[in-house]
């Protein structure tokens, strides 16, 4: 059997833990949620690349030449920070080859608005966030051309556009 005084003092111990424990802490959860996203959401003065309306942006490089993705997979982009809106179009080239006067085979490809799925109704093609499900879109396998035009706090347009690869998954 314990003693009074081993109990008393583990007790008295355990007091003084939990007493230093809560008066110790000066972040509330706020505070260290914040702190937490810091890490990975820049805030504004800190944002790395130059944004639309800066000299040394370049709206070439909004986004890749091309991205591949098969057709069970998801295309996730991102707009550049700090624009006033966001203008995403998908276009199927519908490839068209023709040969011309000397034998040669000429492709063209005419753009045609498509139609697109989001992955949640929370995005459209007006937010920062492109997200592309083939699976869900209605897009057939193939090449498709995808634009992105912003616009900055000064209502300069910029645009970029980019070839997407869709291709069949083979398990």
């Amino acid at each position: 059997m314990k003693s009074k005084a081993v109990v008393l003092t583990s007790s008295l111990f355990s007091l003084c833990v939990a007493v230093f424990s809560l008066t110790a802490c000066k972040d509330n959860v706020y505070t260290m949620l914040d702190d937490y996203n810091s890490h990975f959401i820049p805030k504004e003065d800190e944002i790395p690349d130059p944004r639309p309306g800066d000299p040394k942006f370049d709206s070439s490089r909004m986004l890749r030449d091309q991205y591949d993705i098969y057709d069970n997979e998801t295309l996730n982009l991102y707009g550049p920070y700090g624009c006033n809106s966001y203008k995403w179009t998908i276009m199927n080239p519908f490839i068209r080859e023709e040969t011309d006067d000397e034998g040669n085979i000429v492709t063209y490809y005419p753009g045609k608005p498509v139609e697109l799925s989001f992955y949640s109704n929370n995005y459209d093609s007006t937010s920062q966030r492109f997200i592309l499900v083939p699976s869900t879109s209605g897009l057939l396998l193939g090449v498709y051309i995808l634009e992105l035009s912003v616009t900055d706090k000064n209502n300069q347009v910029y645009t970029d556009s980019c070839r997407v690869n869709i291709n069949r998954h083979i398990d």
